[in-house]
C-alpha cells in the first residue's frame, strides 16, 4: 500500500511541474519574440521583436548563472556572495525611500482615507457606496493603516512608517527566498537565488508602494519557508508559525490564497505519502484560521460604523473582468480596470443587491464565454497579450506607479531620465533579459523536478503556477505579477544548477573521449 501511496503522489507532483513547466515554456518563447510595455496613463504597448534582439543578452545570464556557482566555491564564500545579494536588495529599496516622497493615488489613498476616518469617527468609507462598502476585503490593509494613523500621530509621519514597514518586509521576502532555495536545493542555490533578487529590480523599487502587496507577499513567502520546515522536521512551532504568517499575510491580502492553497496541496500530497493521517487535520484548520482575522476586522467595523457586514463585489466580477476580451473593455492592460469600470459600478448597478449582482454578472460571464467560442482568434490574442501584460513587461510596471504614486525628493533629474525611457533603452533591456532568463531557468528547474518529484520541493514552483493561473483568470496586471515572481527564483536556481552540472558532466565526458582516443 505504501508503495501505490508513492507513486501516486510522484504522480501528482509529477503533473504539477508539467503543468509549471508549459507555463515557463509559453513564458520563456513569448519572452524571445512578443513582449509588452506600460508607459504613460497606463497604456500597455505590445512589441513584436526578433530572435537576436534577446537571445545573445538571455544566454550571457543563463551561463552566468550556472557559472556562479562553480566559481563560487566553498560555503563561506557562498554565505558572503548570499549576503551581499541581500545587501543590494536592500540598497536598492533605501534608495528609493531616500529619493522620493510617498504620494498615495487611487486605491491606496482610498484605503488610507478609510483608515484616517476611521481614526476620526468619520465612517462614510464603510456606508452605502463607500470605498469599503464595496470592498470590505480591504477591512485588514484599513485596521493595519488605522493602528499606524493613531501610533504616528499625523499623516505625513504615517506614510514614512509604511514606507518602513514595506522595507522590513522586503528584508524578510529576501531572506525567506534564500532560506527556501536553501532548504530545497542547497547552499549554491541559496546564493544564485539571492543574486537574481538582487537584480530583479523592480522587487526592491515597489518598496514605494503602499497598498499592502509588498507586506502580505513577504509574509505569504515566509509561511512557505515555515511550511517547509515543519514538512521537513514535523515540529509543531514551525506549523503554528507557518498558520499565523498565513493568516496574518490573508488579512491584509487575499491574493495570498494562492500560496494558502499550495501549502495546503503539498501538505495533503506529505500526508498521502507518509500516511500521517492526522496532520490533515491540522491543514484543514490553518485553511479555516488563515480566514478568521479578516473576517473578525469587518465584524469589529460593522460595529464601530453602524453598518452591517457587506459582501461587497462578488467574486464573480473580477472573472469576468479578466476574461473580457471584447477589444472596446480594455482600454489599458488586457483583463484589467475594464472601460465599463466594473469592478466599481457593478455593485452600485445592481442597486447594492448582492444576489442581483451575482446573477447579472454570472449572465455576463456566460454571454463573454460564448464570445469566446465564436471568435476564437480574438480570444486566442487576447491571452496570448494579456499574459504578456502581466509577466513581460520588463519593469513590472514599475517605472509608472512609481511616478503616481511619489514625488521625487532627491536625485529629481536622475527620476525624470527614467520616466522617460522605452523598452528598448536604459535599465529596461537588461530587465526583459533577465525575466527571459529566469523563466528558462525555471523551466529547467521545473523539468528536473518532474522528473525527480517529491511534495515539498515542487512548492516554490506550485505557488508560482498559481500565481499564473490566477492571473489568467482573474482581473490582474504587471503590478501583480510582481508578487508570485519571487517564488520561482529558488526553481530558478536550481536551474542554474542544474545548467552547471550538465555542463560540468559533459566536459568530463569530452576529456574522457580525448583521453581515450589518444591511448594505444
Amino acid at each position: 500500500m505504501e508503495k501505490y501511496r508513492d507513486l501516486f503522489c510522484r504522480l501528482c507532483c509529477g503533473a504539477a511541474m508539467f503543468l509549471c513547466a508549459v507555463a515557463l515554456l509559453g513564458l520563456t518563447k513569448w519572452g524571445l519574440s512578443y513582449i509588452s510595455f506600460m508607459g504613460e496613463d497606463e497604456l500597455v504597448g505590445f512589441y513584436e521583436i526578433s530572435l537576436t534582439d534577446r537571445l545573445w543578452g538571455v544566454a550571457a545570464i543563463v551561463a552566468a548563472a550556472a557559472a556562479l556557482g562553480w566559481l563560487a566555491r566553498g560555503e563561506r564564500v557562498m554565505r558572503v556572495i548570499t549576503a551581499a545579494g541581500v545587501c543590494l536588495t536592500a540598497g536598492q529599496a533605501l534608495f528609493w525611500l531616500w529619493c522620493t516622497k510617498a504620494k498615495p493615488f487611487a486605491d491606496s489613498l482610498f484605503c488610507l482615507q478609510a483608515a484616517q476616518g476611521a481614526v476620526q469617527g468619520d465612517w462614510s468609507a464603510f456606508q452605502q457606496g463607500g470605498y469599503m462598502y464595496r470592498y470590505p476585503f480591504q477591512s485588514g490593509l484599513v485596521a493595519l493603516e488605522e493602528a499606524v494613523l493613531r501610533l504616528a500621530g499625523s499623516w505625513d509621519a504615517a506614510l514614512i512608517w509604511l514606507r518602513w514597514i514595506n522595507f522590513l518586509a522586503l528584508m524578510l521576502l529576501a531572506v525567506s527566498v534564500c532560506r527556501i532555495a536553501f532548504h530545497l536545493f542547497g547552499p549554491k542555490a541559496q546564493m544564485v537565488a539571492s543574486v537574481l533578487l538582487a537584480c530583479s529590480v523592480p522587487v526592491a523599487r515597489y518598496v514605494f508602494f503602499l497598498y499592502g502587496n509588498l507586506l502580505s507577499t513577504a509574509l505569504g513567502v515566509a509561511a512557505v519557508w515555515a511550511a517547509l520546515c515543519w514538512l521537513d522536521t514535523r515540529k509543531h512551532r514551525f506549523g503554528l508559525a507557518s498558520a499565523g504568517l498565513l493568516a496574518a499575510a490573508m488579512t491584509i491580502k487575499s491574493t495570498v490564497l494562492i500560496m494558502l492553497v499550495a501549502i495546503a496541496i503539498v501538505a495533503v500530497l506529505d500526508s498521502i505519502r507518509t500516511g500521517r493521517w492526522r496532520q490533515l487535520l491540522a491543514v484543514a484548520a490553518a485553511v479555516v484560521f488563515a480566514f478568521l482575522p479578516g473576517k473578525g476586522l469587518q465584524y469589529w467595523y460593522s460595529l464601530r460604523s453602524g453598518v452591517p457586514v457587506q459582501p461587497g463585489t462578488a467574486t464573480v466580477v473580477w472573472l469576468v473582468m479578466g476574461l473580457d476580451s471584447r477589444p472596446e473593455q480594455y482600454e489599458f492592460a488586457p483583463g484589467w480596470h475594464t472601460a465599463d469600470k466594473r469592478s466599481e459600478k457593478a455593485y452600485e448597478n445592481a442597486g447594492f443587491d448582492y444576489e442581483r449582482m451575482k446573477q447579472e454578472q454570472t449572465q455576463e460571464l456566460k454571454e463573454q464565454l460564448r464570445y469566446w467560442v465564436n471568435n476564437p482568434s480574438q480570444a486566442k490574442t487576447f491571452l496570448r497579450q494579456k499574459t504578456v501584460s502581466q509577466w513581460l513587461d520588463p519593469g513590472f510596471g514599475s517605472w509608472l506607479y512609481l511616478r503616481r504614486n511619489t514625488e521625487p525628493v532627491h536625485a529629481q533629474d536622475y527620476q525624470e531620465q527614467l520616466f522617460a525611457q522605452g523598452w528598448n533603452e536604459g535599465l529596461n533591456p537588461f530587465l526583459g533579459c533577465l525575466q527571459t532568463a529566469v523563466y528558462l531557468l525555471g523551466l529547467i528547474g521545473a523539468a528536473r523536478l518532474m522528473l525527480r518529484p517529491s511534495p515539498a520541493s515542487i512548492l516554490p514552483a506550485l505557488v508560482f503556477f498559481g500565481g499564473v493561473f490566477y492571473l489568467t483568470l482573474s482581473e490582474g496586471k504587471s503590478q501583480y505579477a510582481v508578487s508570485f515572481y519571487p517564488m520561482l527564483l529558488p526553481v530558478a536556481a536550481l536551474g542554474a544548477g542544474t545548467l552547471q552540472a550538465g555542463c560540468g558532466l559533459l566536459a568530463e565526458r569530452i576529456k574522457k573521449m580525448r583521453r581515450e582516443k589518444t591511448c594505444p
